[in-house]
């Protein structure tokens, strides 16, 4: 099993999640892969879709860690990202990581679940596991509960426990140890 760890490093309460996740993963995976967006730098997407039209599967932005995040999490069963809250969204800089995953779909539609979503270029794609940390309001964590649902239902997988978030009066750092029980969980369902 192969899992892919997303993070922000210049955030200690990333670190702390992260460190406590990849404790975890080591115990269950043989492959993990990590991306550290506080040291790599991910251009944003343009929303160009050239990746689908003219160089399928591939961004046509120059190389850069965006283009090493597609790669190297393709095959990966779990993609794990820990990220800021931010607008009930994930951090700036995670989130233009994320939205490089684009090539992973074609532009054409299938219905999984009895919804449409994109078919995907590969067999699989990973399943999005997120952490959330430092929500400012209640209305914050419930959407970034709904952009983490999104997220997985574009793979059809409807889970009940696939976002962990650090409630707004806890320490990211004392949570640690429980995110990695959470993923722990999560992986051996």
């Amino acid at each position: 099993m192969k899992v892919g760890i997303l993070y922000d490093s210049t955030e200690p309460e990333s670190r702390a999640l992260f460190e406590s996740v990849r404790a975890s993963a080591e115990g269950l995976a043989n492959r993990i892969e990590v991306i550290d967006a506080g040291s790599g730098t991910s251009a944003p997407c343009i929303c160009c879709f050239q990746c689908w039209t003219k160089t399928p599967g591939v961004c046509v932005l120059p190389r850069d860690e965006g283009t090493g995040f597609v790669e190297k999490f393709w095959d990966a069963d779990y993609l794990v990202i820990i990220s800021r809250i931010t607008w009930g969204g994930y951090s700036t800089r995670i989130k233009s990581f994320v939205d490089r995953l684009i090539p992973y779909l074609h532009p054409y539609f299938t219905i999984r679940n009895g919804e449409m979503h994109h078919r995907f270029r590969y067999d699989s794609i990973p399943l999005f596991l997120a952490a959330g940390y430092g929500a400012r309001t209640e209305g914050e964590e419930a959407t970034f509960l709904e952009v983490t649902e999104a997220n997985r239902d574009q793979r059809g997988d409807r889970l009940e426990m696939g976002t962990f978030i650090v409630g707004r009066d806890a320490d990211a750092v004392s949570a640690a140890g429980a995110c990695g029980e959470w993923l722990a969980k999560e992986i051996t369902r």
